[in-house]
Parts: C-alpha cells; structure tokens; sequence
C-alpha cells in the first residue's frame, strides 16, 4: 500500500489546484497539459508557502507539516485560530494527531493569513529554497501574478445577476475558498486589500458536480459555509468539500511518515473511500468518488469541477477576479485571477462546452495503471535537456502493469536502480535540482 505516497508526489508535477472557470490569467495556453482542468495552463503553479495566520508576510521557504516557532517568519507570534469546529474543519478534524498542528495554517482563521500577491507567486517559494516547487512554463520563481502576468481573455457577467465560478485540484491540502473582485484602474497595481474590500457572496447553499469530460451529468452536493471568525469579517467562505484520506500526510497508507492518524469516518459512504483509505476520510465524502478515483486527494488529478454561484455586482465596468484557496493541511495560499466585464447589454460568457474525448488510438494502448503506466511518457512530451522533469514523466517504456519499475528512459533522463528495491527510475542529468527526486527515493527506498 505504499504506493499513495508515490502518487501525492506525482500529483505535485500536475500541480495542486486552480481556478477554472473564469479561465484565469494563470493559465498559459502553451503550457504542458494546458487543458487540463485541475491544472489548466499551469494555473496551479502560483501560490505561496509558509504563510501563517497572524503573520505579516509568507516565509517562501517551505511547507511544514509539524510546525515549530522557528519555521515561522522572525518577529511573528502567530494568531490564536478562530476555526475550530468540527463541521469546518477540514484536516484533523477532532484532533486526535499527535497535536493541533494545522492551529497555524490559512484554513484555520481564513483570509488571515498573509499572501505575497493576490495572484499568486510563480512556483510558491523563493529563490534558493531548499525544496523549490516547479516554475510555471516562462516564468521566473517568485515572480508577481499581477505583475507578470499579463490580461487574459474577459468573461462578461451580467450586472446584479449571478454567475459560475468552477475550481479543480489536483494534489490536496484541505482547507477553503473565497472568491473577490478588484475594480481595474488605470496604472493601479491589484493589492489583496483591493480584493478583500470586494468579496463575492455565494448564491444558494450548494456546489455542482461537473465532470470535466462530461462522462456524467452534473450533479449538485450540499455546500459548508463559514462566515464567523473570517477576514474581512463578513465575508463568505466555503470549505473544500473533497476529503482526503484520514491520515496527517492525506495518503491512504498511515505508515507513511504520519506520525499520528484519525481512525474517525471510517464509515465514509463513498465506497472508493473505504477501499483505499482504511482509515477512512477526514470528513464523510458526500458522494461516489468523493474522495477521488484513488484516494483523493494527494495522487491524482480530479476529473471534475467544483462549480458555485456567485452574485454578481450592479456597478458596470472592468474587473479583475481573484480566487483564494487557504489550506489547512499546510500552510500554504493558492490564487488564480481573471479579467471580468460585468454589463447589462452584452451577453454573459457562457460555461465552456466539455471536449469530446479523443477517439481511441488504433492499435489501442497498453491500459495505464497505477504503478509506472500511470505516468508513463511514450512520446516523451515535454522532456528536455535540463530533465527538471525527468522524475515522473521521463518514463518511456514502463516494465508492466503494476510495478513502478521504469524499462526505459527519455533521451535526457539516466535509468537509475533505487536502492535495495530493484526497481528502477529515471533521473535527469542534473537530478538534485529536481524538486521530486527525493519524494521519490523516499519512497522506493
């Protein structure tokens, strides 16, 4: 059973989470898996880590599961958290890990915590850190969102209405979302005050299920609401209503480096759950798959959105939208921002249609896995000299079905025997700057 925390490693290099409808300003339309809804364009590669509630800025260094006083930024004495009941908490719901390690974390007082932009900052972590995420394709780690990057295409909503907004994940971390409004003005710079000043009220008190290859009708699930203990006070949160595996790293195997897990909601009605989180889920899943096809979610990207209403403004004019998801898992804040024009004559942009699935090759493809098939690269897209890559889709041909052993590599990834394991992998030709490796090896070893 080992094998979860493979995935959540490999979910890092499909990215963690982002808007998706509006199509955000994150997302790079020629970046690797561009259509890819859980990490459209990249979208997920711009957020911020060690960002605690209480402080005044976000570390950029690091993600700590058990934080200590010395991981937080010099001279912050963190807030007492304000999110502490059971029906919000996502993560460690009733306390029964080792300790309240999450108390710190964005999801536990949300909007408290500090972020570096309110669209994000390239890859989360600063230059030189010792455990970089991946630099989202073109960009430069720590880099503005709304500096860098540039408008997109608008989305038209209609004055005093109410619009979608949708989000996916691909890697999980618990906790919240928000969606607010910044007002554009000519050679103003977008500030999270801006955005705080303007939060979005939900409509309704549910979320819709929509698949994003429309393999299944939509469907809505009941919504979770926080509106106490929020910043700024008044606004409208909704938890994440996907659950992940009850266990302090979310994998459904506890002996993975947890050091303390919950045993609570072992009797999750979701009976994927049940067969790949023996522990359980941090929270019921609240419907088939509501856990993820495999233990959603630190593995795999989902295959659907999270889709909410939204009210819309009266006063007409150009936006800029910013989604802000608080985690409470880790101490970490994604964002995704959009161009808006909110009118009361142009039609509004509609949900964009699901794409045909791609008929099937012929001769059909060997069925990919959950071991090595799983990320197996048989055109070797994406791979280049550098091979920051290499790790998890420098895979050419895999050896079988089941088994994470690696037959043969792209052209700029070595063949590398894991230690003790006889099982093989591939590694770039600069394999320490590669941000997986070790998660890897770990793993193998």
């Amino acid at each position: 059973m080992r094998t979860t925390l493979l995935l959540s490693s490999a979910a890092a290099v499909l990215g963690h989470g982002s808007m998706n409808f509006p199509r955000p300003r994150n997302a790079n339309p020629n970046a690797p898996y561009a259509a890819e809804a859980s990490c459209i364009g990249d979208a997920c590669y711009w957020y911020q880590v060690g960002c605690f509630i209480g402080c005044e800025e976000c570390t950029g260094v690091g993600k700590i599961l058990y934080p200590q006083d010395s991981d937080l930024p010099a001279g912050c004495t963190p807030s007492a958290p304000t999110n502490n009941d059971l029906a919000t908490r996502s993560w460690n719901p009733k306390d029964e890990s080792v300790q309240d390690w999450t108390q710190w974390n964005p999801w536990r007082s949300p909007g408290k915590a500090p972020v570096a932009d309110p669209c994000g900052m390239a890859s989360g972590y600063k230059p030189g850190a010792a455990k970089a995420g991946r630099i989202p394709e073109g960009y430069s780690a720590w880099a503005k969102g709304s500096e860098a990057l540039p408008p997109g295409n608008v989305t038209v909503w209609k004055a005093g209405a109410t619009a979608e907004v949708a989000w996916s994940i691909a890697a999980q971390h618990g906790g919240g979302y928000s969606y607010r409004l910044c007002p554009k003005k000519d050679g103003e710079v977008l500030t999270e005050e801006c955005f705080q000043a303007n939060p979005l009220r939900f409509v309704g008190g549910t979320h819709t299920i929509r698949y994003n290859d429309g393999s299944a009708k939509p469907f809505e699930i009941n919504a979770t609401q926080l509106t106490e203990g929020v910043t700024p006070a008044g606004s409208t949160w909704r938890m994440n209503p996907i659950p992940a595996c009850n266990c302090d790293i979310g994998s459904s195997n506890c002996q993975m480096g947890a050091k303390g897990f919950s045993a609570a909601y072992s009797d999750s009605p979701d009976p994927i759950s049940r067969e790949v989180c023996p522990t359980g889920t941090m929270f019921p899943a609240r419907f088939k798959n509501g856990a993820g096809d495999i233990g959603m979610l630190t593995n795999s990207p989902m295959h659907y959105s999270i889709v909410d209403q939204v009210e819309v403004p009266t006063e007409e004019g150009e936006y800029v939208l910013s989604w802000r998801w608080d985690c409470e898992e880790t101490n970490q804040v994604w964002n995704s921002c959009a161009d808006i024009r909110v009118s009361s004559t142009e039609p509004p942009t509609p949900y964009p249609a699901p794409a045909p699935p791609a008929p099937p090759p012929s001769p059909s493809p060997t069925p990919k896995g959950k071991g090595c098939k799983a990320m197996e690269n048989p055109t070797c897209k994406g791979i280049d000299s550098s091979g920051a890559k290499c790790t998890y889709y420098g895979c050419k041909k895999c050896h079988d079905e089941t088994s994470w052993d690696c037959d043969e590599c792209c052209g700029s990834c070595t063949r590398t025997l894991a230690p003790g394991k006889g099982i093989h992998y591939c590694a770039g030709p600069k394999a320490e700057a590669d941000p997986f490796r070790d998660d890897l090896v770990e793993f193998l070893a």
